[in-house]
């Protein structure tokens, strides 16, 4: 959904979607080891997010030898995310974590580059990312959730034609 936020508020929405998607998703999700249990990702799957004035994107990338399984599961666990409950313990790891990772970019000087002018375009500050981080509750990981509805979801599958090699994945 199109939301009409101030800049500092778009920050904190655009970490909190960032906080999600590791919260369902990421390495140390129980969803993550379910869909490398049942085969249907390999340690190549992954989640990126747009984030762009009145658009928000997340995008699932993954290859397999499961496509409608995995399609499915993705649709159940999207389509079932009012009854997702947040571990408080992983939830405040994640904001850790992502805190030391936008952090860590201050190591680079072409990524703190791109960071000042993507914030500063933004009327923001890039070293007030730590207090933002620090702003976000689980009840904005809640509304958040709130947000996605299943008229907004849409997935793609795109399957290899007969000529391509199906050696994408390990047995």
């Amino acid at each position: 959904p199109s939301l009409k936020l101030d800049m500092r508020s778009q920050m904190k929405f655009e970490f909190s979607i960032n906080i999600l998607t590791e919260l369902l998703f990421g390495s140390s999700s129980t969803i993550y080891y379910e869909l490398i249990e049942k085969r249907y990702v390999n340690d190549n799957f992954s989640v990126d997010i747009t984030n762009l004035k009145g658009l928000n994107l997340i995008i699932g990338d993954a290859e397999t030898r499961y496509p409608m399984e995995l399609y499915e599961e993705l649709k159940r666990i999207f389509y079932s995310l009012d009854e997702f409950v947040v571990d408080i313990e992983q939830f405040d790891r994640l904001k850790k974590t992502l805190t030391g990772s936008y952090i860590k970019v201050f190591n680079n000087l072409e990524a703190i580059a791109n960071i000042f002018t993507r914030y500063k375009f933004m009327g923001l500050d890039m070293f007030i990312i730590n207090e933002v981080f620090n702003e976000i509750t689980i009840d904005d990981i809640y509304s958040l959730i709130k947000l996605i509805k299943k008229e907004n979801i849409s997935f793609l599958v795109v399957l290899p034609n007969e000529a391509t090699n199906d050696k994408t994945m390990d047995d």
